[in-house]
């Protein structure tokens, strides 16, 4: 997924703004003096990521006097475009509240997943945004704070605690597996000694069954029974 523009209205400092992003651009650098707005274009940007109101953007990011802020975010993947719109209402407004609009048409939570899902071919942005947007001051408060506590935020962002979760649940059930395979390995080699003894018992009773008809066949000799 690439990034082709993003336009907002009535959002933060900005009463209208839009950015163009560069065709083919990995890289894009955001440039203009302090106090312009750079980190409120970056915040919308993820703020069409996100679902719902959260971090990002709500009611209180609105421009000052306003009924709601404008959102539209096109991306494109696959040599598809889509648009992505978010308006947000100010709470005196009549219609109180967040709206997500994809490709002209009103998505709720479900849709606006599956969109990342199977139309972006994206996991679930919570995963994935707090680890790809930070705002300046959250850059700052992390580089301030001990490396045993930026690690444990780095483990939360990039959801590794859940990770660790489902690696120890995966490792408990293999270990239930391998004792599990254990205990038939040895139920089967147990199996395996009592055929081998029966075969051997078996051996024995066929030789001397063996032995037992070749005397039988011998023919009969001078020590054999006087006829008169």
């Amino acid at each position: 997924m690439t990034l082709v523009s993003y336009e907002t209205t009535n959002w933060g400092p900005h009463k209208h703004q839009r950015v163009e992003f560069p065709a083919g651009a990995k890289t894009v650098a955001l440039c203009a003096e302090n106090d312009q707005g750079k980190s409120w274009v970056v915040r919308g940007i993820a703020f069409c990521l996100s679902i719902g109101r959260n971090e990002y953007g709500d009611q209180s990011a609105i421009h000052d006097g306003e009924a709601e802020a404008t959102h539209k975010l096109v991306v494109e993947h696959k040599g598809d475009t889509h648009t992505i719109e978010k308006i947000v209402r100010n709470k005196k407004s009549d219609d109180e509240g967040t709206q997500t609009i994809i490709d002209g048409k009103i998505v709720g939570k479900a849709e606006f997943e599956s969109f990342f899902s199977e139309t972006l071919g994206l996991p679930n942005p919570a995963i994935w945004l707090p680890i790809t947007v930070a705002m300046q001051n959250e850059t700052d408060f992390h580089l301030r704070r001990k490396k045993s506590e930026r690690e444990e935020a780095l483990r939360a962002a990039c959801q590794l605690t859940r990770i660790d979760s489902w690696k120890d649940a995966l490792q408990t059930k293999t270990n239930e597996e391998d004792k599990s395979l254990l205990a038939e390995e040895a139920g089967l080699k147990s199996r395996q000694e009592a055929l081998e003894s029966e075969r051997d018992s078996l051996r024995a009773e066929s030789d001397a069954l063996k032995n037992e008809i070749a005397g039988l066949d011998r023919p009969l000799g001078d020590n054999g029974p006087t006829i008169h």
